[in-house]
C-alpha cells in the first residue's frame, strides 16, 4: 500500500495515455470499446495488411520478479530509499 501511495502521485507520468486499467480517472471498458472499434476495421485495406493479438498478460503479472521491478523503479530515476 506505501508503495502505491507513492507511486500515485507521479503515475500519469509514467504511464501511457493508452493505458486504461487500474488508473484513476480511466475505464478499462474504453479497451473493449477501441478494440472493438479496431477489429471492425480490419477488413480495411491498409498499407502491408492489418494484424490484431489478444495478448494473456495476466502470465506477465504471474512471472514479475522483485529484482526486476527494482531496476525499473532505478531505471525511471527513484532512489534508494524509495525503493526500499
Amino acid at each position: 500500500m506505501i508503495i502505491a501511495d507513492r507511486l500515485a502521485q507521479i503515475m500519469l507520468g509514467l504511464v501511457s495515455k493508452e493505458h486504461k486499467g487500474f488508473i484513476h480517472g480511466r475505464n478499462i471498458k474504453d479497451c473493449l470499446c477501441m478494440a472493438s472499434e479496431a477489429a471492425n476495421l480490419l477488413h480495411n485495406k491498409s498499407y502491408r495488411g492489418n494484424l490484431i493479438l489478444k495478448i494473456d498478460i495476466s502470465k506477465a503479472f504471474d512471472t514479475l520478479e522483485w529484482p526486476f521491478l527494482l531496476k525499473v523503479l532505478k531505471a525511471f530515476g527513484f532512489n534508494e530509499t524509495f525503493c526500499s
